[in-house]
């Protein structure tokens, strides 16, 4: 079995001079999975797609530090990327590991991806570093974010053609990321920031981890769909059935 060149990686990584570099060697030396992952992708910048999941996202982690490098530029940036995706199941056991927002928020500044997929954690939102140019993406499937985290990407997107938004509910409306009230009008309102341009709507409700078929006990229904009929571009529409029948729509 040929051994795995550590030498050659430390020297890679120094090479770098990111200031987690000791981190970064600490975890490789530990045979970090995470640090082999962002060996890997910390020198990408002709690749056309990349798909990152739930085991590599952890919140504080050596990737999440190697996708801000490679954004801010003091890593060799994605000159080709189109298709994005950076989705993770919420993580009930080490809530610290759902604190994902800073590197999620930092993929929106690769200006070259079109079809992003993306989980969104609902911190106080700004923007890390001014507002993004998204004028490329034309396909948006976001999940965990609340109305007014996805009405912030939505009003920089002016030729978005898809979106799929999935949201969380649990019974405990102490979590930030789960609420018990589900306000069709300001689903609405959200989304209207792109009525000029949609073409497909998802949307889709998550308890915990699971899909979810009908309406939780205890959630506060309010509000319809009705002013989805104003989108002239809209040919395709998908809602769960518990959120479909009258009064609803």
């Amino acid at each position: 079995m040929t051994s795995i060149p550590l030498g050659q990686f430390i020297d890679i990584i120094n090479k770098t001079r990111v200031s987690y570099a000791g981190t970064w060697i600490d975890s490789l030396k530990s045979g970090s999975m995470d640090a082999f992952a962002g060996l890997l992708i910390a020198n990408l910048s002709k690749i056309t797609s990349l798909k990152i999941g739930h085991n590599f996202i952890n919140g504080d982690d050596i990737l999440g530090n190697v996708l801000l490098s490679k954004v801010s530029g003091e890593l060799p940036v994605f000159e080709r990327l189109k298709k994005m995706s950076y989705i993770k199941r919420l993580d009930r056991e080490v809530w610290e590991r759902n604190q994902i927002f800073e590197y999620a928020a930092s993929l929106f500044y690769i200006p070259t991806v079109t079809d992003m997929s993306v989980s969104m954690t609902n911190h106080p939102f700004m923007w890390p570093r001014g507002d993004p140019d998204l004028d490329c993406l034309t396909s948006l499937h976001i999940e965990w974010a609340i109305g007014s985290v996805v009405a912030e990407v939505l009003t920089l997107t002016p030729n978005l053609k898809s979106l799929s938004w999935r949201w969380i509910y649990h019974d405990s409306c102490n979590e930030e990321l789960e609420f018990k009230i589900l306000d069709f009008d300001q689903i609405v309102e959200v989304v209207s920031f792109v009525e000029d341009t949609l073409e497909t709507l998802v949307l889709s409700m998550g308890v915990g981890d699971d899909d979810y078929d009908r309406l939780p006990v205890g959630m506060d229904v309010r509000g319809s769909f009705s002013g989805l009929s104003e989108f002239e571009r809209l040919k395709e529409l998908s809602i769960p059935m518990a959120l479909g029948p009258s009064p609803y729509l």
